[in-house]
């Protein structure tokens, strides 16, 4: 059997396979929990010429690969599909040494708090950091990389100077904007479908040593928007968040006669800059917010400023719970729109709508297999502290028909989210026209399909097609 033929093989080069069902039990699903799948095994490399000799002898037998790092994902990105997992999770290493030249090189299962806690204090920071820091970096690589200072620098994937990659041939190669370009398309923002991050290079920025927050509220929603185009658009800015929360005021009577809760929204700014900062430079024209708090902070402090909710969703059980987890790339000019049909989905889902805007300088150099829309761009995100099991059908039903409403808006999924359109649909009516540049790049970096998920597969010859009612699923 090939399966035992590759544990053999590589256990004779002394390279770590897991086999036993107790251990492989972690790798059935991801923390969507929405999607599970099965292990035949758990390869766990230390070196890239390890992962390397993985992908030869893989590909040489005909078994299948699923690339894991942290296992963050909500749609089966990192799940195994009767394919063993390759476990990222011993590649942690942190170069250091070009820190004084404004960059740091690490494996992709660092850590951001890892490589926050080498860089600041050297006075640097990453442009773009997720809210949560123990994410490894190969995974939000794999699907972009947003966070608060987006509207400034845009995403991670912006920033890569380098990159080491493993293909599926087992080839290592050194890709960035002008080198192998075709790859570094596929592979930065490919989900673990073209090949292995083993190494990367990052750019990093100048630090503030301490932060200062404002927390403005806006009369409505427009007034806000309004605001953050404006903020967004000044230097002084650091990082830039809309957040859009409801009060729950009672229950009210539905179209259909029942009960539902009555949701009163506020829409609320944090807007942060270095501590020095005076506010009138940045606050003289926005006379229609009122502030309703100011903080300060130190620059690690402020960026584990989630620690807090991810350690109370672990206390609650929620962290146990499923994540379907939405956030989305839209047409600025539709961002208003897709805010409201967020806020209109259920209270259990709909607990916080955030939005920001996504720089533009970088698109020449940006991954072109990330989709987004041409043009200015926001994220929106529904970030569920957990769904529990007996609401999972109703967050799946109303989940779907939000993703079906922003196709119709010319958004594009952030592909790290629970992704009901394209499991259902496949690829070309996320990449369009891109498809089969990119599907033809997928074939020679990957010819023999060894890369596999519980993602549908990318192929050329994808026609569109219809997507069938929810109620025919």
């Amino acid at each position: 059997m090939s399966t035992a033929r590759l544990c053999a093989a590589l256990r004779a080069e002394s390279i770590e396979v897991e086999t036993e069902e107790a251990e492989l039990a972690a790798y059935e699903s991801d923390f969507g929990r929405l999607v599970r799948g099965r292990a035949l095994g758990a390869i766990r490399p230390k070196t890239t010429s390890e992962v390397a000799r993985v992908m030869t002898v893989s590909r040489e037998l005909g078994v299948g690969v699923t690339i894991r790092c942290g296992g963050a994902s909500q749609s089966g990105q990192s799940v195994a599909n009767d394919t063993f997992v390759l476990d990222l999770s011993r590649l942690r290493a942190l170069d250091g040494s070009d820190l004084a030249s404004g960059q740091i090189t690490v494996e992709p299962a660092t850590t951001f708090r890892e490589i926050l806690a080498e860089a600041l204090p050297r006075g640097l920071a990453l442009p773009v950091s997720p809210l949560n820091l123990d994410l490894c970096v190969g995974g939000v690589l794999s699907a972009g990389g947003m966070g608060s200072t987006s509207h400034r620098h845009g995403l991670l994937v912006d920033h890569v100077v380098r990159a080491e990659v493993v293909l599926g041939t087992g080839e290592t190669v050194i890709v960035d904007p002008e080198r192998h370009r075709e790859l570094y398309d596929v592979v930065l923002g490919g989900v673990g479908r073209a090949g292995i991050l083993t190494r990367v290079t990052l750019r990093l920025v100048p630090a503030a040593s301490a932060l200062r927050t404002t927390v403005l509220l806006a009369r409505d929603l427009g007034a806000a928007l309004a605001a953050q185009s404006r903020l967004a658009s000044m230097l002084e800015i650091e990082h830039l968040d809309l957040v859009c929360a409801p009060a729950i005021l009672g229950l009210m009577r539905t179209p259909e006669g029942g009960r539902a809760p009555l949701r009163r929204w506020s829409h609320v700014l944090h807007v942060t800059t270095r501590a020095g900062v005076d506010a009138s430079a940045w606050s003289s024209d926005l006379p229609d917010l009122e502030t309703v708090h100011v903080e300060s902070d130190d620059a690690m402090a402020f960026a584990a400023r989630f620690d807090a909710r991810f350690g109370a969703m672990r206390a609650t059980g929620a962290w146990e719970q499923a994540h379907p987890w939405f956030e989305a790339f839209v047409p600025a000019s539709r961002a208003r729109e897709a805010i409201e049909r967020a806020m209109a989905m259920p209270p259990f889902l709909a607990e916080l709508v955030r939005a920001t805007p996504v720089a533009s300088d970088a698109r020449a150099t940006r991954p072109r297999g990330l989709a987004m829309p041409d043009g200015p761009t926001f994220v929106v995100a529904l970030l569920p502290a957990g769904v529990p099991p007996a609401l999972v059908p109703a967050a799946r039903q109303a989940l779907t028909s939000l993703d079906d409403a922003y196709a119709e808006l010319g958004a594009k999924r952030y592909l790290s989210g629970w992704l009901p359109r394209i499991a259902a649909l496949g690829w070309r009516d996320h990449h369009g026209a891109s498809l089969d540049v990119i599907a033809g790049a997928l074939r020679r970096s990957d010819p023999s399909g060894t890369l596999r998920s519980k993602l549908p597969p990318l192929r050329a010859s994808e026609p569109p097609r219809a997507l069938a009612s929810p109620a025919s699923r």
